[in-house]
């Protein structure tokens, strides 16, 4: 049952993962066209680029921490181990 329960958290942190490299290559695609508009002279351009870029890892962030949390319940580490 130890080898279903690991299959099953593995599982649940992959959806997370691809659920949130999905969301976040949304966002940065949705906010690409605020980027090429700007000026490439102007601070604005580098302003909206760091909201892609960090708002694509934001994003992704925090769809994939509930996963994680969630595999970690699923299958949960050794007590005094760390992986």
């Amino acid at each position: 049952m130890a080898i279903a329960r690991k299959v099953l958290a593995v599982i649940v942190l992959s959806a997370g993962i691809t659920a949130g490299a999905v969301v976040g290559f949304l966002w940065a695609d949705l906010m690409w066209p605020a980027v090429a508009a700007d000026n490439y002279n102007s601070r604005h351009a580098l302003r909206a680029l760091c909201l892609v870029i960090f708002g694509g890892l934001g994003l992704w962030w925090l769809i994939v921490w509930p996963f994680a949390w969630l595999s970690g319940r699923i299958d949960p580490a050794p007590e005094g181990k760390t992986e």
